[in-house]
């Protein structure tokens, strides 16, 4: 019988908070070399056995963590289109782009490495072992501007300021994406100096509001494309709701939010208020879905037009708990 922390229903309630999903971890091993706060903050659960565990966002699952294994980059690496793990990228190239505006042009730096182990241009560039021959820059290059290589996808990481840059288009030169992206980088200033920097920053800021106004359709696209492919929608689409109605539900909180919808309740209830407005609110019955998807059993809850009632989705929940 299926674990009922493998259940849609489970993973609903652990995408309620950080907490929630921490204790989760109570039974995790002492053994494991990634700390189970670090895997709750980057969306993971505990399953209950050995070191595997799973996102309650994409359900993607991992175990076997090794020493030096990074929580959220590890979650990147398997799972890319994860709608946590890209909500989070938002937020770090949001705040990239806000340290940009306050570039600091003192040349003097006082700064210490936050990766020394790759303070060496030869350590940087025994990294590079794995790095796509389809890439136009090269190991040498790479190595040279202070970056080494994070070992997924086109993933560089500068050892000095650690700064991460990917999608490495044939154009891109890496010192200037490097002096671009992290303009206040320590290594940058030393070896570039502040003059190059501020030429870098003034010549792209003009580029970037246009690109940015090109790729933004696109961008969202994508975003909506990789929600809609999430267990929870699925779970909705399930229940009968046309897979454009969810995607316009989807769209409509990213344009005025900014963020996913908390839960699968406040995802109905966004639907519904789209219903009610383009046809008059003159929905029709009930809609069923089953309790506790992949687990089976016979109990399920109705979700009426109108009102979604998380206690059943709990009470539902502790009922299949005590099948187990």
């Amino acid at each position: 019988m299926a674990s009922v922390r493998e259940s849609e229903d489970f993973m609903l309630i652990m995408r309620e908070n950080e907490l929630t999903r921490m204790q989760t971890f109570a039974n995790f091993p002492d053994s494991c070399s990634v700390r189970p706060s670090e895997l709750a903050k980057v969306g993971f659960f505990y399953l209950g056995t050995s070191d595997i565990v799973k996102c309650a966002y994409c359900g993607g699952k991992i175990g076997s963590w090794s020493r030096g294994d990074d929580a959220f980059g590890e979650h990147l690496k398997h799972f890319p289109l994860c709608p946590f793990v890209q909500q989070r990228q938002r937020r770090e190239q949001n705040s990239t782009q806000q340290s940009n505006v306050s570039f600091d042009d003192n040349p003097i730096v006082t700064e210490r490495p936050k990766h020394p182990q790759y303070a060496i241009v030869q350590k940087r560039r025994t990294t590079f072992e794995n790095w796509p021959n389809s890439k136009r820059q090269t190991p040498r290059e790479l190595s040279i501007a202070g970056l080494y290589y994070a070992g997924f996808g086109d993933n560089v990481k500068c050892f000095f300021c650690g700064g991460g840059l990917r999608n490495w288009e044939p154009q891109d030169d890496v010192w200037t994406e490097h002096a671009r992206w992290f303009p206040n980088c320590g290594y940058v200033k030393l070896s570039k100096g502040v003059t190059f920097i501020r030429e870098i920053l003034q010549r792209n800021s003009a580029i970037d509001q246009v690109s940015r106004v090109r790729h933004t359709h696109e961008k969202e696209a994508r975003e909506i494309e990789a929600r809609l492919d999430a267990p929870s929608v699925q779970t909705v689409i399930a229940m009968g709701y046309s897979r454009d109605l969810v995607r316009r539900a989807i769209e409509n909180r990213l344009t005025t939010v900014g963020d996913d919808f908390p839960n699968l309740q406040s995802l109905v209830e966004a639907i519904l208020r789209i219903e009610e407005k383009h046809e008059g609110g003159n929905g029709g019955g009930d809609r069923e879905i089953r309790a506790g998807l992949g687990a089976p059993s016979a109990h399920s809850m109705v979700v009426e037009m109108g009102s979604f009632n998380m206690q059943s989705l709990m009470e539902a929940l502790g009922e299949i708990e005590n099948e187990q």
